[in-house]
């Protein structure tokens, strides 16, 4: 195995791990060390920190990591563009894989996605639509947990529906860490049963690179960067 290899699945084993502790984890704050001021931080702790593990990922440019034999980064062009190529990485890997995106996401089978409290509150960055549009797609992806096989035909709009989840759970990261929720509005009961849905899904995509990662020859990865090469080219 040469030093690349090494070197990048040592990575991808240590965040692994990090990201199963944090399914895991149950996280709490306590007043002064008094046991009896302990107060649950869940679930916008979790979620936060699944987003550091996310952002890890994502920031990488896996097709030339992989043909460099070396970890190469993403120029800074945008949180959006690193993502998308992230996905693109994941489409390519699935390709071979059908069945893991099924076991990725088995988390989302029987999580109820309907009901008064999956109506969002909007503001001028998040919009009702959005929410309607996040927990439609969302639905559709728990459909292809529950359908008894999987085509490739069916990917293309599999990852239409990561995407767009995607893209609106960053939209919540950013009201998170920019102070736009407040502790009042993450501790209402309806915040915190869509922000358990939130990290849900972040935890899911996460799950589906380790997944595929381990499952993938590094024949395989090479493979998707050269056709990823002929089709840019």
């Amino acid at each position: 195995m040469s030093e690349f290899y090494k070197t990048i699945d040592e990575f991808v084993k240590s965040m692994d791990m990090v990201h199963q502790d944090g399914i895991r984890l149950i996280h709490f704050a306590r007043i002064d060390n008094d046991l009896r001021q302990e107060r649950s931080t869940m679930p916008v702790t979790a979620f936060v920190y699944e987003f550091f593990i996310y952002n890890s990922l994502y920031q990488i440019d896996w097709f030339e990591s992989i043909a460099t034999r070396d970890f190469v980064y993403h120029p800074d062009r945008g949180e959006e563009k690193q993502q998308k190529e992230f996905e693109r990485f994941l489409y390519c890997l699935c390709e071979k894989n059908l069945d893991i995106i099924r076991e990725s996401f088995v988390g989302l089978k029987y999580k109820s996605l309907s009901g008064s409290w999956t109506r969002i509150v909007p503001d001028r960055r998040v919009t009702k639509e959005d929410g309607e549009r996040f927990f439609n797609n969302l639905r559709k992806l728990q459909q292809v947990i529950h359908s008894k096989s999987l085509s490739i035909d069916q990917l293309p709009s599999i990852f239409e529906s990561i995407t767009q989840c995607r893209g609106f759970v960053y939209k919540i990261r950013c009201h998170i860490f920019h102070g736009r929720k407040t502790l009042a509005h993450v501790r209402d009961s309806d915040q915190q049963k869509r922000l358990e849905v939130y990290n849900l899904f972040l935890t899911c995509l996460v799950t589906s690179f380790f997944l595929l990662w381990r499952n993938s020859s590094k024949t395989l990865l090479q493979e998707c960067r050269q056709k990823l090469q002929s089709v840019n080219s």
